[in-house]
């Protein structure tokens, strides 16, 4: 996964899609299919999106016993979780991405691990989860297959202005 980085107040949400799609910020936002970024905030809504975006279905796991996010055992595999500052009537909300022992909160400039995380002792309400995980695998796009191919098709079209190659082809 790459650090996503949240755009405005609301944006977790399009971060968070973000980060586990291996996506940009801009390039979810402009597939959210005009859903403002307060409400892809709703759990419903930002399935809707993950499942969008990755091609495969995302399932809501409740917690039985609210627990903090140090207190948590996350998956191997990217999942969107729904952090708040208390365990009852929070003031403040937020979704951040966690694999293992990463977490990446689209709030902070940087991935942290659970113990060294700001906001650990925050409350994981919920989350959102791959149905199979190893499909999300497999249908990832890298971002640096993504990026490696823009740079080669740039450097294919500098070459040709500059006379040292064929026409390029896309």
């Amino acid at each position: 996964m790459f650090h996503e980085r949240k755009h405005g107040w609301m944006g977790c949400a399009i971060a968070t899609t973000a980060t586990i799609a291996d996506l940009t910020y801009e390039e979810v936002a402009s597939l959210a299919d005009g859903v403002s970024p307060e409400e892809l905030r709703d759990t419903e809504e930002l399935q809707r999106l993950l499942t969008n975006i990755t091609r495969i279905r995302w399932v809501w796991r409740g917690q039985r016993r609210v627990k903090t996010v140090s207190q948590t055992l996350f998956p191997e595999y990217p999942v969107a979780v729904c952090l708040q500052d208390r365990a009852r009537n929070p003031r403040f909300g937020q979704w951040v991405a966690a694999r293992g022992q990463l977490i990446h909160d689209p709030a902070l400039s940087a991935a942290y691990r659970i113990s060294e995380y700001p906001c650990r002792y925050w409350y994981v309400s919920h989350l959102l989860e791959p149905a199979e995980p190893e499909e999300l695998k497999r249908r990832k796009r890298p971002r640096s297959s993504f990026v490696l191919r823009e740079l080669a098709a740039e450097i294919r079209l500098e070459q040709f202005r500059m006379g040292n190659e064929h026409e390029p082809v896309a």
